[in-house]
Order: structure tokens, then sequence, then C-alpha cells
């Protein structure tokens, strides 16, 4: 998961709030750097209710994985019109429609290089860019939702083919 990086970020811009949520690997040296740095809380174990709550206090979700098959916490992010600051090893990377709403930096390039330039955009920018997330998120979700209704939907007699009974 690379949480490395997010503490290296988290003591090189002490003017971002950064939060860690879930039962981490690491978890002692995440409690220590919580502990010496102002900007840093490590909250642990979250109720699903709870998570959602502390995803929409954020202003971006980072993930910056070495490996991740899709990043589903990512596109929730974006769901919830949160910025998604991925690593492009990530899957959803992958999906044409989502990858041009998220930020995504390859994994040579320090994660507290692209926050401190995302930090640097102006306000405007960052909500453009989490608006049209929210938007592509919902989008991938209606479209799948319609793909599987016409996969689940009971066909029509004359688009099933030769009735088997007959």
């Amino acid at each position: 998961k690379r949480l490395h990086t997010v503490l290296e970020a988290a003591e090189r811009l002490p003017d971002i709030r950064f939060a860690i949520a879930g039962d981490v690997p690491l978890k002692g040296e995440v409690e220590a750097a919580a502990a010496r740095l102002d900007n840093l809380d490590y909250i642990g174990w979250l109720t699903r209710p709870q998570l959602l709550q502390q995803m929409d206090a954020a202003d971006a979700l980072v993930l910056p994985s070495e490996l991740e098959s899709f990043g589903n916490v990512a596109l929730e992010a974006m769901g919830r019109a949160r910025i998604a600051v991925v690593t492009a090893t990530c899957g959803i990377v992958n999906w044409p429609g989502l990858v041009e709403h998220m930020v995504v930096f390859e994994l040579e390039t320090p994660l507290w290089q692209v926050l401190g330039e995302l930090n640097e955009w102006p306000p405007e920018r960052r909500i453009a860019l989490s608006e049209a997330a929210s938007r592509a998120a919902r989008k991938l979700n209606h479209d799948s939702l319609l793909q599987w209704r016409r996969l689940l939907a009971p066909q029509s007699h004359h688009d099933s083919g030769p009735d088997p009974e007959s």
C-alpha cells in the first residue's frame, strides 16, 4: 500500500491535513508518525457510515499503492465528488471515462510532490475536477446497471431463439 509515501508527504507538507483510516499494515509506525506530526491523524478501523463521513470530510483520497487490480475506493471517492489521487499502476486508470478525472502519478514520483502541486491549484480547478469525477463515476455506475439489467431481463420470445420446449 506504500503507506510510507503518505507519512513522508505528511512530514513534508505540514499545511495539509492527512488522515489514515483502517487497520493498516505498519500500524505502529503510522501511530508513531501521527503522535509526532500535528497534521496527521490515524483514525483506525471505521464502520461504513463513519468511513463515508470521513471521506466526505476530505478534499482528496490518495491511493499510492504499488498495485491495485482496480481501486474501488478511488471510484467511491470520485462518486462522492472527491479528488482521487492514484498511482499509474492502479487498474482504474485503464478506464478511459474515469482516468481523465483523476490525478494519476508514476510510482517514481514522490507523493508529497504530487500533493504539493495539487494544493497549489486554484480552488476552481480542484472543484471542477471533483465535480467531473463525480459525474464520471455516476455515469459508469449507471451504465453498468443498464448492462446488468439487459443481461438479467427476460428476453422477449423472438429474441431468445428457438423454444427448447418445442
